[in-house]
């Protein structure tokens, strides 16, 4: 068994790919993924700026939801590109 952070790209792949984000674990998010025959499209979504995160919990205003990364990603090998 051998341990990997999710950000890391594993010597046998850095000739065929190219790191463009990294979680930072800094912040709560999720990650979302739709495809098709062409592409899959991977999303990073978090808080947005209107969310108020305070340790009264009757004090804190809800925000929304931002999204912070998009990828298309094509099935056929060729390079991806931003949403």
């Amino acid at each position: 068994m051998k341990k990997e952070f999710a950000s890391t790209i594993p010597d046998f792949a850095t000739q065929y790919v190219k790191k463009e984000w990294a979680y930072t674990g800094d912040e709560y998010g999720f990650m979302s993924f739709s495809a098709s025959k062409k592409w899959l499209k991977l999303q990073y979504h978090t808080a947005d700026n209107k969310w108020n995160f305070t340790e009264n919990i009757a004090d804190m205003k809800i925000g929304g939801v931002a999204t912070k990364h998009c990828w298309y990603i094509p099935t056929d090998g060729s390079e991806g590109k931003a949403c």
